[in-house]
């Protein structure tokens, strides 16, 4: 028995190892999606977007450029009207619109709405940044507040990593490695289990892994098995991580708030959530719904919003988990519809 079980382990093996090997040859994934120089230390958030940045970010489904403006954020940011109306768009990779272009992302399609609308000036800065959880957003906020002095904050949350990175700011671990972004020295472990850390492995280092995860992950999506995956979809969040989370909100729109401006809460969720083929409110749903009431600020949920919209499933990219260019034109009609519904667009800071 022992023999066999052997001899099984290693055709497993081998066939693995072959797979690899045939993946890489065949039908290679890219590792890393981050160009080097994308980022830079800063002392306040921990890191940003490399002023005046240049690249592309590539995966098996898209390669798109992108620009990081003088200010730091994504797209040209430089000439700015100063009698234009200014929204802020805070977030993570979805904000910053990982895998489309400049013109494509949700604020640039929202500014051009707006102004086609009401026939005013207006600005929406695109301040999403990947891998920030509302921690680092905060910290963002108040850093560059009187440099950007916005008349509307628009917070992106995104619960599949959001309650978890809340945990880990990255001014407390963030680091500038050879141009690409990495961890200091003794920084707190955001995969504390060695399942998270052998799935983040796999997943910089696997060919086949990843291709498989992916294929196989967009069918259970589209098939609802993935319905009670708390921890892929980031569900596994504690009392003490909501809790986190509603203090942050708090101190976002508190800072807001005292200089004029009114925030609103972006709630998106995963792809499972929209493509998927049944649904039902996932509990941090209810944690931001309590979050954004304490915190005194509206929120508005993408999910509801992108399952009812005929091209549900055109809205991300296959294998990918973020919003195309399909995805971020819907993202801006919700934005827009909820700024004009609650007239926030006749407004301006003093």
């Amino acid at each position: 028995m022992i023999r066999n079980l052997l001899l099984a382990a290693a055709a497993t093996l081998i066939a693995l190892l072959l797979g690899e090997a045939a993946v890489r040859l065949i039908r290679p994934q890219i590792f890393p999606v981050h160009p080097p120089g994308m980022y830079v230390a800063d002392p306040n958030v921990g890191y940003a977007l490399a002023p005046g940045f240049q690249g592309r970010l590539e995966r098996a489904e898209f390669s798109a450029p992108f620009s990081v403006g003088p200010s730091g954020l994504r797209g040209e940011d430089g000439d700015r009207d100063r009698a234009a109306l200014r929204i802020l768009a805070l977030g993570d990779s979805q904000t910053f619109g990982f895998g489309v272009r400049d013109g494509e992302t949700y604020a640039a399609v929202l500014e051009r709405l707006l102004r086609e609308r009401t026939g005013r000036p207006v600005e929406v800065l695109n301040a999403g940044v990947p891998g920030y959880g509302t921690a680092d957003q905060r910290n963002f906020l108040v850093s560059r507040w009187e440099a950007l002095r916005p008349d509307i904050v628009i917070l992106q949350f995104l619960p599949v990593n959001d309650f978890v990175e809340s945990r880990y700011p990255a001014v407390d671990w963030a680091a500038i490695v050879d141009g690409r972004l990495g961890n200091r020295a003794n920084a707190p472990a955001a995969d504390p289990t060695l399942f998270q850390r052998l799935r983040r492995w796999q997943k910089r280092h696997s060919h086949l892994a990843t291709l498989l995860s992916e294929n196989l992950g967009y069918l259970a999506m589209r098939m609802g098995l993935m319905h009670g995956g708390a921890g892929l979809l980031g569900e596994d969040f504690t009392p003490e991580d909501a809790a986190r989370v509603e203090g942050l909100l708090a101190e976002i729109a508190d800072f807001a708030r005292a200089r004029g401006a009114p925030t609103m809460l972006l709630y998106a969720t995963s792809k499972a959530d929209v493509i998927g083929g049944r649904y039902e409110p996932r509990p941090s749903r209810d944690a931001i719904a309590v979050a954004a009431d304490a915190a005194g600020i509206p929120w508005t949920d993408a999910n509801t919003f992108l399952r009812a919209h005929p091209d549900r499933l055109e809205t991300y990219w296959r294998l990918d988990g973020h919003w195309t260019a399909a995805g971020h034109r819907a993202i801006a009609e919700l934005l827009a519809h909820e700024l004009e519904r609650r007239r926030w667009l006749d407004a301006r800071r003093p």
